[in-house]
């Protein structure tokens, strides 16, 4: 079942993972064929790169991982029209980017907690394109489980949070170590469908990772799990004595060479945010709003209008903010700076 809120389209997944798969892939059908033909076509295009294979080497990592997500990969496929390795490069095209483009990604993404209030936000900076394959997706588990998740048609595993209180975030990082293994994606669908932080851990701790990624993840008692990923190694970041926040840089270990040009903006998108974060006196859903939208530092401002990045338009794509308390999530309808966010939840109101 499809609604539209303003322009996004709200999905209703249910049943089996077979089930769950084909129900996205029908109702977005247009939606995940324009994501499969930009990123291969502007993203991958101008490289030799056979993408079967690549689809095929992630979807049996992904079977490896959890059988029950390529089983909802195939799924899709078939509502969609496609082939199930197409929908896997999907799923998989953070880390095929890296493979061929691991010195050049944009700087993107900045997430944050506030703890008091248990609201958690992100902005999700990427390509002015990506507007067109938005979507929200509400997962209703056979167990009663249920899931609420901004994602891109056609990728199973994204933002969102779950009706145990636990919210997941992501932010890119750099690396040069690739290996195949569960794509992040994947990882934050499994994190998704987890009972609390520690079983949350449990899983991203075993999981054959092979990522450059940052994976925020909060819970409705103010917890949370920071686990920065660097190809087949994982290090965990505590928040005890700083601000719950992360942007595309390493904390830590020394990782990165902060001189880089490609760091400048997550370097000052930090310093930014945990600024307005100490300031702010009322933790509220608008407080969040306003922090993600906020455009100091130009180029490396917190949220920007796209400008050229190589061949790319880069920006500001939409903005999400998780009311752990309230059980309600907040998607700006694309780039936020010249639209506006729509409310959803579990229930239909």
């Amino acid at each position: 079942m499809i609604q539209w809120r303003g322009k996004l389209p709200f999905v209703h997944l249910e049943g089996t993972p077979e089930e769950i798969g084909f129900q996205h892939g029908r109702a977005l059908a247009d939606r995940v064929k324009k994501c499969y033909e930009y990123y291969t076509n502007s993203l991958f295009g101008d490289h030799s790169l056979d993408l079967r294979a690549y689809g095929l080497e992630y979807l049996e990592a992904i079977r490896r991982f959890r059988p029950a997500y390529a089983e909802e990969i195939e799924g899709l496929a078939e509502g969609a029209g496609m082939r199930s390795w197409q929908i896997a490069v999907i799923n998989a095209r953070t880390e095929i980017y890296h493979r061929i483009l691991s010195e050049n990604l944009a700087n993107e993404c900045t997430a944050l907690f506030f703890r008091e209030a248990r609201i958690v936000g992100q902005n999700w900076d990427w390509m002015a394109e990506c507007e067109d394959f938005m979507a929200v997706v509400r997962i209703a588990r056979p167990d009663g489980r249920r899931i609420l998740m901004f994602t891109e048609a056609g990728i199973i595993g994204k933002i969102g949070f779950n009706d145990r209180g636990l919210a997941v975030c992501l932010n890119i990082l750099s690396g040069t170590d690739h290996k195949i293994g569960a794509p992040v994606h994947i990882l934050l669908r499994a994190m998704l469908d987890a009972d609390s932080l520690r079983a949350a851990w449990d899983i991203i701790n075993k999981a054959p990772s092979c990522s450059f990624s940052n994976i925020f993840a909060v819970d409705a008692n103010g917890e949370t799990l920071n686990v920065e990923l660097a190809g087949p190694k994982l290090a965990l970041v505590s928040f005890e004595n700083r601000f719950p926040l992360h942007t595309n840089h390493y904390l830590s270990e020394d990782r990165d060479d902060k001189s880089h040009p490609i760091y400048l903006s997550s370097s000052a998108r930090y310093a930014r945010a945990l600024e307005l974060a100490k300031s702010t006196r009322a933790q509220t859903v608008e407080s969040m709003r306003r922090l993600l939208g906020d455009t100091a530092n130009g180029d490396n401002a917190i949220c920007t209008d796209y400008a050229a990045y190589f061949n790319f338009r880069i920006g500001t794509v939409s903005a999400i903010i998780i009311n752990l308390k309230e059980e309600a999530m907040w998607v700006a309808e694309g780039n936020p700076l010249r639209n506006g966010f729509q409310q959803f939840n579990f229930i239909d109101a």
